[in-house]
């Protein structure tokens, strides 16, 4: 039978409300077993991570040299056309 009412109030008695709320027992601690296994796993996720960021790493590492070496073919090529534009126009021999 609901004892308040208005101002917000529910209607029910506040003994209602506390047993109608879901209980939350403490939970156990955890055995040793349990948190080395946690830890294991974690690590395990981790080392997994790592190997995929050193694999990106390298793909990475590859690809720039890549456009490293492309890029002095490029300066080689860029500077050879300059000499060729400047005997064309009589400023070198």
């Amino acid at each position: 039978m609901p004892i308040f009412s208005g101002n917000g109030h529910t209607g029910r008695h506040p003994k209602e409300i506390t047993n109608a709320m879901p209980n939350h027992e403490t939970p156990r601690p955890r055995t040793l077993d349990e948190r080395l296994d946690g830890l294991t796993q974690s690590l395990e996720i981790v080392a997994a991570m790592q190997r995929e960021t050193g694999k990106r790493f390298q793909e990475n590492e590859t690809r720039y040299a890549a456009i490293a070496s492309n890029t002095g073919d490029l300066v080689t090529v860029a500077q050879f056309h300059e000499r060729c534009l400047a005997r064309l126009e009589g400023q070198q021999p």
